[in-house]
């Protein structure tokens, strides 16, 4: 269970605790938060009850929406002593949200790769006060760079446009003798970009299981394709992103927006099982709202493309989507002219 912000010491958000969250908040909008952001404990604790948090959100969120893909690619008759690379863990909250959903066996390991010694150590005790008496079958590996660690589970999180060039070409390198890459990134075009070119890289030896329709090239790789599309969805925060003052409180100081998360994500597995039907799409984005209809971005059929969804043609899916719930189903259809025809969820 995660614990809550009230669980650790509160926010002064009127003093020094608001101005450093607030000088964070501008260094990560800038996109230069540079490498002395974790440079006091009091720092790392902030973060972590905010702008970690939220990532956490979106991984709670990516992984119960491909729970049962993931759930057979983590085949239980397996020997012990898997291996999962936590590669630029932060305070963990990958690996957090991880192993609260798919608790450790004996033997399992974990290895946190983080340049800042301090965060990492801070999400190793985060973790193992979470998981409580179940912490005691994994080991906690503290690093501050990557293994090789073949045949290993990777999770990868609001990191990958943080890498150089050959920082990125170096770690394709491991993930191309991974079990598994499970990647949860800002939903903006630079990280979509850096998860197209990692997918097109593994797809062969990895193959996507989420949020993908299709295991085929991916249609944003397409070197002659127009440019202003990316892949990214929208999770729902947590519950008490609407009823906690700390978040209230977040939300006012730090200018955010809880109502729903941007996020790219990328999940491929080596043990995927078999391959979406072929006439899968994944819906992207939001809907735009007209009379009577909604303008949809689909992928999959070969495509992203945008189509109409009539109300009356899916009226349940219709509500859904006008409502503002940031569903991405997974769902089978006929377009025809522009048009979807013959909905039928996944």
């Amino acid at each position: 269970m995660q614990a809550s912000p009230g669980d650790r010491s509160p926010i002064d958000w009127r003093g020094a605790d608001g101005r450093l969250l607030a000088s964070l908040r501008q260094r990560f909008l800038a996109g230069a938060p540079g490498p002395d952001y974790w440079d006091s404990p009091r720092r790392i604790e902030l973060y972590d009850q905010t702008f970690a948090a939220r990532i956490r959100w979106k991984w709670e969120w990516a992984l119960a929406q491909a729970q049962g893909r993931l759930a057979a690619a983590l085949d239980p008759s397996a020997p012990a002593g898997r291996v999962w690379v936590d590669f630029g863990a932060g305070t963990a909250v990958a690996s957090r949200a991880w192993f609260e959903r798919f608790p450790p066996r004996p033997g399992d390991r974990l290895i946190l790769v983080e340049r800042s010694a301090a965060a990492a150590r801070f999400g190793a005790e985060r973790l193992a006060a979470e998981l409580g008496a179940s912490c005691s079958a994994l080991a906690i590996e503290l690093r501050s760079t990557p293994p090789e660690a073949p045949g290993a589970f990777w999770l990868l999180s609001h990191v990958l446009t943080e890498l150089e060039t050959a920082e990125f070409e170096a770690l394709l390198e491991r993930l191309a003798g991974a079990a598994a890459a499970l990647c949860v990134e800002p939903g903006t075009p630079a990280a979509s970009a850096r998860l197209v070119a990692l997918r097109e890289r593994l797809r062969g030896e990895l193959p996507p299981v989420y949020p993908c329709p299709e295991r085929a090239a991916c249609p944003l790789a397409d070197p002659l394709r127009p440019g202003g599309d990316w892949c990214h969805l929208f999770a729902p925060p947590a519950a008490e992103a609407f009823t906690s003052n700390h978040w209230r409180q977040a939300a006012r100081e730090l200018e955010l927006d809880l109502r729903s998360l941007p996020l790219s994500a990328l999940f491929l597995c080596r043990g995927a099982g078999p391959a979406p039907a072929s006439d899968s799409l994944r819906l992207l984005g939001r809907p735009k709202a007209e009379k009577g209809r909604l303008l949809l971005d689909v992928c999959g059929q070969g495509s992203l493309r945008r189509v109409r969804l009539l109300d009356r043609d899916a009226r349940a899916l219709a509500k859904s989507l006008r409502s503002g719930d940031p569903k991405h189903p997974l769902f089978g259809a006929r377009i025809e002219d522009g048009r979807l025809f013959d909905f039928e969820p996944r």
